[in-house]
């Protein structure tokens, strides 16, 4: 990775959790304003660094090789709740694999882009499939309303932006609900209350304030962006947008095809989280407004898996192995094409500034430099 990747961020925020002082210090300015990469997820690994040593970049590409895994596991889980195991394998392997070769970014879950995954935003994937796993779950088994809950907290703690995509679709599964069928009162009641209780646990996190982002970003249209500290900035929307939809989406497009077959079912969950994210797409107002072209793939890639299930059923073997070839060379060229574009770059080697300045030096550089130098010296 190249030394403005936001991995040098999390393993500056790594060391300083794991001095174990508290409130912690800043990782990136001296002194002790609070951090937004204080979440549950970049913690634990800051403990466990203060008890291992081992290295935090190796630490972070451990746990995104944990998460991959454990993103596999709800993802699947979370598609069969809804449909049935073959839709939920086909668009398993959609998400992995069926996307353009498009420049590579922290929001993509796209297999070939797999060291995403160490990124509190793709552990915040993890998280979002599971509290809607869950969620599903809890209509017929109250036990998984703790669940829900358990993991809703520790998902807008870890990336508010992803908890904010939760709490659009906990209503906009409210409204499917509404619309397709109807459940107990009760459990209409607590699909609505989940975004509060999230909201008023996350305000007792003690390693940064929720209060405090609410106060003064949120509510001073300020969204997301640039929270808490000023060392941090990123505009926002990248360089993402709806004319890079088709080269970073790739073949996953013709999902839009599975997402009508929704509709006309009356099915409406799905199509109104791609519906819902585009429009925020398009309005450049909004802070980070580019993650949602990664937000609205998902329900791109659901469709993929049903679309794959009905050539699977309703085709003939010929019929079938011919498409299969086609997707597969599709595939596999943005696959070969994302890898061919992807930053190889030789390991940052700031030895000389541990052995030349004192634990405790403050270090004045560019701001990407400055991103790298406490995530690899702890200063």
């Amino acid at each position: 990775m190249g030394y403005k990747s936001d991995l040098y961020v999390h393993s500056a925020c790594i060391r300083e959790i794991s001095k174990l002082e508290f409130p912690p210090g800043n990782a990136m300015i001296d002194g002790n304003a609070p951090d937004i990469h204080y979440g549950p997820y970049i913690v634990l690994l800051g403990y466990v660094y203060a008890i291992t040593k081992i290295d935090p970049i190796i630490s972070l590409y451990f746990a995104g090789i944990i998460n991959l895994i454990l993103f596999i596991y709800f993802f699947f889980n979370f598609i069969k709740e809804r449909f049935n195991e073959n839709i939920a394998i086909f668009s398993t392997l959609s998400a992995l694999f069926v996307w353009g070769g498009y420049d590579s970014y922290a929001g993509i879950y796209y297999l070939a882009d797999s060291y995403n995954y160490f990124y509190p935003q793709g552990v915040g994937y993890t998280l979002l499939f599971a509290s809607l796993f869950f969620l599903i779950r809890a209509m017929n088994n109250d036990k998984y309303k703790l669940y829900c809950i358990i993991s809703s907290f520790l998902l807008f703690t870890t990336h508010i932006l992803t908890g904010v995509l939760y709490f659009l679709l906990v209503y906009l599964y409210l409204v499917s609900l509404y619309i397709s069928k109807k459940v107990e009162k009760k459990y209409y009641l607590f699909v609505f209350v989940v975004p509060f209780i999230t909201i008023v646990l996350s305000l007792l996190w003690p390693y940064y304030s929720i209060s405090y982002l609410i106060k003064n970003k949120i509510l001073s249209s300020s969204l997301i962006a640039n929270v808490i500290t000023p060392s941090h900035e990123s505009p926002g929307g990248y360089y993402f947008n709806l004319s890079y939809y088709a080269a970073t989406a790739g073949l996953s497009i013709i999902g839009i095809f599975g997402l009508y077959n929704l509709v006309k079912n009356r099915r409406l969950f799905f199509p109104l989280w791609f519906i819902s994210c585009i429009l925020i797409l398009l309005n450049k107002d909004i802070p980070f407004y580019g993650r949602f072209l990664f937000f609205s793939i998902f329900p791109l890639h659901i469709g993929c898996g049903i679309i794959f299930n009905k050539i699977d059923i309703n085709l003939p073997k010929l019929k079938k192995y011919i498409i299969l070839f086609i997707v597969l060379i599709v595939v596999t060229s943005s696959f070969c094409i994302k890898i061919k574009n992807s930053a190889i770059n030789p390991p940052l080697d700031y030895s000389f500034i541990i052995k030349n300045t004192e634990e405790d030096s403050v270090i004045l550089s560019d701001v990407y430099t400055s991103f790298t130098i406490p995530g690899l010296t702890s200063r």
